[in-house]
């Protein structure tokens, strides 16, 4: 097996490879081949691609994504070497993390990753529900440093590389001058992160009205039976995974979406 970089014309091959239960998995390397910050790669085995990922470099902590084999080259070892791989690229990060479904926990434990969290999709239907628009308004140029150090708390991460590409479709919770929470709705997923369930909640109703799809960690209880009561189901498990230096998380203000991509 040899690792190279992904490239464009490597694009046609991802419908082959995307697992049937994942939204689709191009529009992301399409990002990842336009964004300095990141770095995808495929695996070859002779002329065949037989798995892909890709690294993502924040300022002081970095991620693995979309880690796929192809189905008929599974239990080969290809997982293992797209992730070794990744890990070499990222050398100079203290702490990597991951996001893993059940079919790639056992890979990525052997290589020294250690369980931090677990992350369910629910999946509805769009729905047309009554939110307070109150306190939400577009982020503005002012509002930057506050969401970042707000971002950096949550996440103990320096994201502002990824946060800089969304800011015109961002939004934010401004009760009586204070952001108590902030939507990306073009970052990944959607990003939706508050300091409590009212500004949360009324985020995803708001985020509802588009997609029936929001991802969140299991700790946070309130978006999880507000999700179920709604009806919506959970169709994929997985688990945040860290390589490194343990870092202090807040992942109960996650209301949607986990900081990387699922691999």
């Amino acid at each position: 097996m040899q690792s190279l970089p992904f490239t464009a014309a490597d694009l046609s091959y991802l419908p082959g490879l995307n697992p049937p239960d994942w939204t689709d998995i191009t529009p992301h390397y399409e990002y990842y081949l336009n964004s300095p910050q990141c770095s995808p790669i495929k695996i070859m085995e002779g002329d065949t691609i037989v798995g892909v990922g890709a690294a993502i470099r924040h300022a002081d902590t970095a991620w693995l994504a979309h880690i796929i084999t192809h189905p008929e080259h599974r239990k080969k070892g290809v997982g293992a070497f797209i992730t070794q791989s990744l890990v070499n690229i990222l050398a100079d990060f203290e702490t990597i993390y991951l996001v893993a479904t059940p079919l790639g926990q056992p890979v990525y434990r052997k290589l020294g990753f250690i369980d931090e969290m677990d992350f369910v999709w629910m999946q509805g239907e769009p729905l047309d529900l009554d939110y307070d628009a109150t306190y939400i308004r577009p982020l503005q140029e002012n509002d930057k440093a506050t969401v970042l150090a707000f971002d950096q708390t949550v996440f103990s991460e320096d994201r502002i590389s990824r946060l800089s590409q969304h800011w015109e479709k961002a939004m934010v919770w401004d009760e009586n001058g204070t952001i108590e929470g902030y939507y990306f709705p073009t970052l990944s997923e959607g990003v939706i992160v508050a300091n409590n369930p009212t500004v949360g909640l009324n985020f995803v109703k708001l985020r509802l009205k588009t997609t029936g799809l929001t991802i969140i960690p299991l700790i946070n209880i309130y978006v999880h039976e507000y999700l179920t009561q709604l009806g919506c189901k959970e169709t994929i498990t997985a688990k945040r995974m860290r390589l490194g230096k343990a870092r202090p998380l807040q992942l109960e203000k996650v209301y949607n979406r986990v900081s990387g991509q699922i691999g």
